[in-house]
């Protein structure tokens, strides 16, 4: 019936006859209908771990129109997402001990933040498990997959590092630039551990086309991850802006010394 009422869709809208406009009409509103109730039954299969029949929506809405709307369901009401929204304003952050000596030149760069430490483990087991789910429901899984890491490395670890190197910055840019350079050597490791993965690429050249709910053109789960880690970082190290960082920083300890110079032997 979907793939039917895609093609009747098809159809209508390249009609140009008398009543062709009602007929557009009453299809379109039959095709909005078909999904919403598929994507109602694929919600309650969802709550109810019900993976035969969340096989079954996913399978019928990648056949009807890409499946888009299917995966932005499963992706949206994730706990994951919904646990970690305010992940910022806790105080999972900051309780290391040696956090002010980010800014000291004599000690050593602190170990990788506590918490943040604890949301790459638990990104890491999360996307293990759902990797399982999402191989066995959705027909198109590498798509699916795609879209939950983006959205992993868009909402939770963005927000994250922005916090972390906002309040590492207002300590001093050595305190920033050993923030930055930690976060990026635990990023890439994590991105190696999830490079590990098994998914599977079920789309068609057919239903390449189709698939909606991600503007990248990534295939593998190698591309879509260093993707996701060239957004990430881009922002702070693209033109000169690192190197801008690098010589502030080397302007504030020189500047430190030399008043410590100055105090000695005035």
């Amino acid at each position: 019936a979907a793939i039917i009422a895609r093609r009747l869709n098809t159809v209508a809208k390249e009609l140009d006859i008398p009543g062709a406009e009602a007929a557009r009409t009453r299809i379109e509103k039959y095709c909005e209908v078909l999904e919403k109730e598929l994507l109602d039954q694929f919600d309650r299969a969802y709550r109810k771990g019900d993976a035969k029949t969340m096989q079954h929506c996913a399978k019928t809405l990648h056949e009807f129109n890409g499946g888009g709307s299917c995966i932005a369901l499963y992706v949206n009401q994730h706990s994951f997402f919904i646990q970690k929204v305010n992940l910022t304003e806790t105080h999972e952050f900051f309780d290391n001990k040696s956090w002010n000596d980010l800014a000291n030149p004599e000690i050593a760069p602190p170990p990788l933040d506590k918490g943040l430490a604890n949301l790459y483990q638990e990104i890491r087991e999360t996307v293990k498990q759902e990797a399982e789910i999402i191989n066995a429901v959705f027909p198109n899984p590498m798509g699916v997959m795609q879209v939950f890491l983006q959205r992993i490395f868009a909402q939770l670890i963005q927000s994250c590092l922005e916090h972390l190197l906002k309040e590492s910055e207002s300590l001093s840019t050595l305190a920033y630039l050993r923030t930055l350079a930690t976060i990026h050597i635990a990023t890439l490791n994590l991105v190696e551990d999830l490079k590990g993965l098994d998914m599977h690429n079920k789309k068609s050249e057919e239903t390449r086309g189709r698939m909606e709910g991600s503007q990248s053109k990534a295939d593998t789960l190698v591309d879509v991850l260093n993707q996701c880690m060239m957004d990430l970082f881009v922002p702070y190290t693209e033109g000169d802006r690192y190197l801008e960082k690098e010589k502030k920083s080397l302007v504030e300890l020189y500047s430190s010394l030399l008043l410590q110079f100055n105090a000695y032997h005035v």
